[in-house]
């Protein structure tokens, strides 16, 4: 885990990877280049989504093939829980 936020892929994700790969020609290689893609922008948000409670976030099939604009992100407290500083 990144910024202690664990990092799960759901069902059919793996696969809609998989075959994004295959698609562009890029077998295995591609695997990382398309991962680093699709979560480039919460790369650069996880330290503050951290310290805002995230705990996880969960790749969804939906997510890889762009139906869904960001992946499921599970917070484990609410703002108002957090302490202020």
């Amino acid at each position: 885990s990144l910024e202690d936020v664990s990092l799960e892929f759901g069902e059919g994700a793996l696969a809609a990877i998989a075959k994004l790969c295959i698609a562009k020609g890029t077998g295995a290689r591609g695997l990382r280049s398309v991962l680093e893609t699709k979560l480039i922008k919460i790369q650069y948000d996880l330290p503050d989504l951290a310290k805002n409670g995230l705990s996880k976030i969960s790749i969804t099939k939906d997510f890889v093939m762009d139906k869904v604009a960001e992946p499921i992100m599970v917070y484990d407290k609410t703002v108002a829980d957090l302490p202020i500083n």
